[in-house]
């Protein structure tokens, strides 16, 4: 089973080389008409410059007579030197010139399609390779072309990305046709027996020697033994593909991150404005839940011990003049005792299950699908314990997600798969309903995310029309100690 995963995802590698080299071409024809239209930008940039120098050198002259003119009206003398009126306007000649060459829809044309090859490469380095590379990019600025240039101009990650496009169309192409060459070479030398043998039945021995006598490979093919004489080089060829086609596409696309991905600094303002949000979503989150607790006690426990009392303080009234009367009354005090009871149970369990306690977060999930109205597959991978509060949120995490299949899916199972991996507790609910699933502003889903988001938890769904729905937990988590 390993090895043939292992062959896959060698495999699957291999195959992606190809449209990663589309990319490097789109990569080289971005990068030289980058490098074409930056003059021009530069230029679109110093046409202003140079317009506001002017404005300011007529503006200096205009002062300068008109100091002149103050100075000659104190002298008894009239300047002839003009009127000293202001310009302004920078000159016209000057701003025709420069709307002219407003090539700003142009760069921004050009930053937005690297951005889509970029993306693509991340796309690619995080589901195939396993090195998944983050956005760097600040938000657009609003207003036209030009605004949109200056700010993309001062994007940091905009000058990076223009170093990546020169990294791609070299030491990119480099990694890129090594591994086509190596699969296909280990193919071409695999392949050279059942090629004399095809060549020889259509044509006879000359077909396939004028064939395969070419300077395509180590050596030419002159016999059937020739041909299988490739068959070492063949498995030699492979060896260093299967050993080599990862390494160099995974240290390639780590190199890539150093570029594309955010700056250490980018990365820990980045983090800190998470864990802001994050801690304001905890504590409105813990607010909301005080309330619902304080709401369930006023309106459920406490209503039914206020009423308990008063039916106790009627029972004393009348256990001398109507004896039956107070102990219908104690009976229905035993009855609303028990109700209390069972509610406040409810409420506890609804902060901590008892049975997640004893059982953790495995056989809590197992009483839940026991307890679910539909059947529900529980395939436990979990190697040990968790922390109590990680135990808690995919707990409370799970159950929702169990309820809204219940309640909106129209599904006629579901499934629940428990596991750990570098680090991380996964957990993944699906079912076989209708599908069409969204994350809505307010809805239950966007609450599960901020409720995980305190972990550093993340939410991910996968929800076509028809089906089925896959929701995946993700929470950083340590296995606990006592495990």
């Amino acid at each position: 089973m390993a090895i043939r995963d292992a062959l896959r995802y060698r495999l699957r590698l291999t195959g992606s080389v190809v449209p990663l080299l589309l990319l490097t071409a789109a990569s080289y024809g971005l990068l030289l008409g980058t490098l074409i239209a930056l003059p021009y930008a530069a230029l679109l940039v110093a046409i202003p410059v140079v317009a506001g120098l002017i404005w300011l050198i007529r503006q200096l002259v205009h002062g300068l007579r008109r100091l002149l003119r103050w100075v000659s009206s104190i002298a008894g003398r009239r300047s002839r030197l003009g009127d000293g009126r202001p310009s302004r306007k920078p000159p016209e000649p000057t701003r025709d010139l420069a709307n002219w060459l407003d090539l700003s829809w142009v760069m921004v044309a050009l930053v937005w399609l690297t951005r889509q090859v970029t993306r693509g490469f991340r796309r690619f380095a995080s589901d195939v390779i396993g090195v998944p590379i983050a956005e760097p990019y600040r938000p657009l600025e609003p207003g036209g072309a030009r605004r949109k240039l200056l700010g993309l101009a001062r994007d940091p990650a905009s000058w990076r990305d223009l170093v990546w496009l020169a990294l791609d169309s070299t030491l990119g192409f480099v990694a890129y046709t090594l591994v086509l060459s190596l699969s296909f070479g280990a193919l071409w030398y695999l392949a050279l027996p059942l090629l004399w043998w095809v060549l020889t039945e259509a044509g006879g021995p000359d077909l396939a020697r004028q064939v395969l006598r070419t300077d395509f490979g180590a050596f030419a093919i002159d016999s059937q033994r020739a041909a299988f004489a490739g068959l070492p080089i063949a498995v030699l060829i492979g060896l260093l593909w299967w050993q080599f086609t990862p390494k160099i596409l995974r240290g390639y696309a780590r190199l890539s991150g150093t570029l594309l991905g955010p700056t250490d600094a980018a990365a820990l303002a980045a983090r800190v404005q998470q864990l802001t949000e994050s801690r304001a979503e905890t504590v409105d989150a813990q607010a909301a839940e005080l309330r619902r607790i304080e709401r369930d006690l006023h309106d459920g426990a406490q209503a039914r011990l206020v009423a308990l009392g008063m039916a106790v303080g009627m029972a004393e009234e009348l256990i001398r003049t109507d004896p039956e009367a107070a102990s219908r009354l104690l009976a229905q005090a035993r009855e609303d005792t028990g109700r209390a009871l069972a509610e406040l149970r409810s409420l506890v369990r609804g902060m901590h299950p008892p049975v997640l306690a004893d059982r953790g977060l495995s056989g809590a999930v197992q009483a839940l699908a026991h307890a679910h109205p539909l059947p529900v597959e529980v395939i436990d991978e979990l190697p040990g314990r968790l922390p109590a509060p990680v135990e808690s949120a995919a707990y409370f995490a799970v159950s929702e997600l169990l309820t809204n299949v219940s309640k909106h899916a129209r599904a006629s199972w579901a499934e629940v798969r428990l596991g750990y991996r570098e680090g991380r507790l996964l957990v993944q609910v699906s079912d076989d309903g209708q599908g069409g699933a969204v994350r809505t502003d307010g809805g239950g889903l966007h609450g599960l995310t901020r409720r995980l988001s305190a972990f550093d938890g993340t939410v991910d769904l996968t929800s076509p029309a028809g089906g089925p729905t896959v929701v995946t937990l993700e929470i950083p988590s340590r296995l606990a100690a006592h495990t």
